[in-house]
């Protein structure tokens, strides 16, 4: 009896997997040697963070503190102090926030530089949860190593440096690895199927403790909202035995893609929710734009960055949904949760803020939101593209790079802005408006910043705290 000759599609199957063996082993060396030049790049990262965070800090509020510290000091007053802690502003609780300043408050008189150098430890424990979720779901040293340094440079970089600059915003970071890891209970819930109920109950705990930390915590439940509904989506299309499926949803990211491109003011085209998709594009894009002082510049950089990284988020959406492999099908749907995360902050941004001038999008405490985009990216091509993931990663460093040297030669000229604060608010009783709002670079009411450098002076606390 004659044996069968194989099929073409099974040869060419064999033919892949043979090439694939012997990449493998040629590729153990290379890998190893990249993986430790790409750990010292990380320990680098961190270690920079660390000097910026010790050179860089100050006692004194800085910005919006004044108005946090003045509600928290009228709930004193009225005692109603848990009234103030659950209070949102903005749509933000900041609860995180309120309580480090009552812990400030009872420990350290009121010193926020402890309550800066917070943001190095919760940006620490983002990259570890980080590695340890692509320690579980990566074998090649190589790849870890080029998704967790990735990683390393989006939660290090320094173009977050106005979230360094004041005490409670670190409650905005560890609110997004918070969010984070509730998204990961969820993915728990959808792809291990076991234990569905505890998943699901640990996520929703995580995401409302995310939301009452920052508001930025909304986003990561409307991400879960969204990954349940894929998740559902991709069964209702593995059901069906049409083959239009895949192309029906390729062209419509590329729609979305497009309707994305045509937002820029220059071609006026008068398309519904031209602004809005304009500025979700410029926050989208914020990191890359962040060292460039000329406002036109820096917006047309930030409009191409923000378009890249929308399209690449619409091709790994619609490359999710119609993917019928089950390789890594549950860390990929990680990345997807952790995408979705970020350009629903991104959103966010856009459709809370409209009336914000457009270089105020690309502001450095919105480049966080961008930042988890990112991040979700480099998950979701760790399993899917070498190529992909190498661009990416270079596209990431290039953005670490624009900001963090920018923010490092700046850095050192901001304790003298800091010590001119303080000056200005040691003699607040006889300073005028103009000098206070100069000197502060506040362009809002001047009467909680009176208040409250009133009272700190009155009970010897933050900058007043060694005084007789």
């Amino acid at each position: 009896m004659i044996d069968p000759q194989p099929a073409p599609q099974t040869q060419v199957v064999a033919s892949q997997a043979e090439s694939r063996i012997q990449l493998a082993r040629r590729w153990p060396g290379k890998s190893v040697g990249a993986a430790v030049v790409l750990a010292g790049l990380t320990l680098l990262v961190i270690g920079l963070q660390f000097s910026y965070l010790r050179t860089v800090s100050t006692s004194i509020p800085h910005q919006d503190e004044w108005m946090l510290l003045d509600a928290m000091f009228q709930s004193f007053d009225s005692n109603n102090v848990v009234g103030w802690l659950f209070h949102s502003r903005n749509g933000h609780f900041g609860l995180t926030g309120k309580l480090s300043y009552l812990l400030s408050l009872q420990f350290f008189s009121l010193d926020l530089a402890p309550l800066r150098f917070l943001n190095f430890p919760v940006c620490l424990l983002g990259l570890v949860l980080s590695a340890r979720v692509v320690m579980q779901h990566v074998s090649q040293p190589a790849i870890r190593w080029c998704v967790i340094s990735g990683a390393a440079l989006l939660l290090f970089n320094l173009c977050m440096w106005e979230h360094f600059s004041q005490g409670s915003a670190f409650a905005t970071i560890l609110a997004a690895v918070i969010g984070g890891a509730g998204l990961y209970y969820v993915v728990r819930a959808l792809y291990a199927e076991r234990a569905r109920i505890k998943n699901l109950t640990v996520a929703f705990v995580w995401i409302i403790f995310a939301i009452l930390s920052f508001g930025i915590g909304y986003a990561a439940l409307a991400a879960a909202f969204a990954l349940v509904t894929l998740w559902l989506s991709k069964r209702l299309i593995g059901t069906q035995p049409v083959g239009w499926s895949r192309p029906a949803i390729l062209g419509a990211a590329a729609v979305a893609a497009t309707l994305a491109l045509l937002s820029h003011p220059l071609l006026n085209l008068g398309l519904p929710l031209r602004g809005y998709l304009y500025h979700f594009l410029l926050v989208a894009g914020a990191i890359w734009a962040s060292p460039f002082e000329n406002p036109p510049l820096a917006q047309k950089i930030a409009y191409i960055c923000g378009l890249a990284v929308f399209s690449v988020s619409l091709y790994a959406l619609a490359d999710f949904v119609t993917s019928d492999r089950r390789r890594a099908e549950g860390f990929r749907a990680f990345g997807i949760a952790i995408i979705l995360f970020g350009l629903g902050a991104c959103a966010a941004v856009a459709a809370a803020r409209p009336g914000l001038p457009e270089q105020e999008f690309l502001s450095s405490r919105y480049t966080l939101q961008t930042s988890i985009a990112a991040l979700g990216l480099l998950f979701y091509f760790a399993t899917k593209s070498r190529v992909l993931l190498g661009q990416l990663w270079s596209f990431v460093a290039i953005g670490y790079l624009f900001a963090t040297v920018e923010e490092w030669q700046t850095g050192p000229f901001r304790p003298a802005v800091y010590e001119s604060i303080e000056a200005t608010v040691r003699r607040i009783e006889t300073v005028p408006d103009a000098e206070l709002a100069s000197s502060l670079y506040w362009n809002e009411d001047l009467a909680p910043i009176r208040r409250v450098a009133t009272r700190l002076e009155r009970d010897r606390l933050n900058v007043f705290r060694n005084d007789r």
